[in-house]
């Protein structure tokens, strides 16, 4: 009767609700519920400039999220720690992420 659209990719969440899709699923929404969940409110208020400033600024998540050279779960799960859910590491063959990684995490998350 009626067709849902839920989108699974971070860089097309903000197009995916201006075209009136449904719902997300993907790694963002784990660490960062809240601005999601107001990035959907924007839209569904038409107020598409505070949805796009709040996408603006999770850029820096989706693609740090997505990075090959440290894959998740690692990143995700040493966000996720510092919010005070201990995950644990990740299991091999996947290693924990580097302290560079853990330094730009910090500093990325800081920004929001």
């Amino acid at each position: 009767d009626k067709f849902q659209i839920c989108n699974g990719y971070e860089h097309l969440f903000l197009p995916t609700f201006a075209c009136g899709g449904d719902s997300i699923m993907g790694i963002a929404p784990n660490i960062v519920p809240r601005q999601l969940a107001e990035m959907y409110r924007k839209v569904k208020e038409n107020d598409f400039k505070a949805a796009a400033d709040i996408n603006r600024k999770l850029v820096p998540v989706y693609n740090a999220m997505e990075t090959s050279e440290e894959p998740c779960p690692g990143p995700v799960k040493y966000v996720l720690k510092q919010q005070g859910f201990d995950c644990g590491l990740p299991r091999k063959p996947v290693v924990d992420i580097s302290d560079g990684m853990r330094t730009e995490l910090d500093k990325i998350m800081k920004a929001l």
